[in-house]
């Protein structure tokens, strides 16, 4: 039986959920490209099956948006981004790559209850010197 979560009946037939609410994203704007050229379809965007639409992603962005968790800057700024599909490099563009990050913590906690986003992190291995 699959855990309990808002996530749609798909979730669990053998899709994988993203690791990461940034991974979640830039699907999701990939997505939203392939259906304004009439292409949508999920293998089109990406091979591996995923536990959601793009509108299961969006769902989440607008409980953000009128809980005013999410402004509409915040959504252009998502957008603009996720549109170039990269995040602000904190090198080049700090305060950007502060608010990015300060957006996917925000989204990951409505993403991983929806079961779009896998609630398990891999933490990768101390270095040994």
């Amino acid at each position: 039986m699959p855990p309990s979560t808002d996530a749609p009946q798909c979730a669990f037939g053998g899709a994988r959920p993203f690791a990461s609410a940034d991974e979640a994203w830039f699907w999701f704007m990939r997505a939203l490209k392939a259906q304004r050229r009439g292409s949508w379809n999920p293998l089109s965007v990406e091979a591996v099956a995923r536990p959601c639409e793009p509108d299961d992603v969006l769902r989440c962005l607008d409980q953000l948006y009128r809980r005013r968790q999410l402004t509409r800057e915040d959504v252009l700024f998502l957008r603009l981004w996720g549109e170039n599909q990269v995040a602000p490099d904190p090198q080049i563009y700090p305060s950007a790559a502060r608010v990015w990050r300060e957006l996917m913590v925000l989204l990951t906690w409505p993403l991983q209850r929806a079961g779009v986003v896998s609630t398990w992190h891999h933490q990768p291995a101390a270095v040994s010197a």
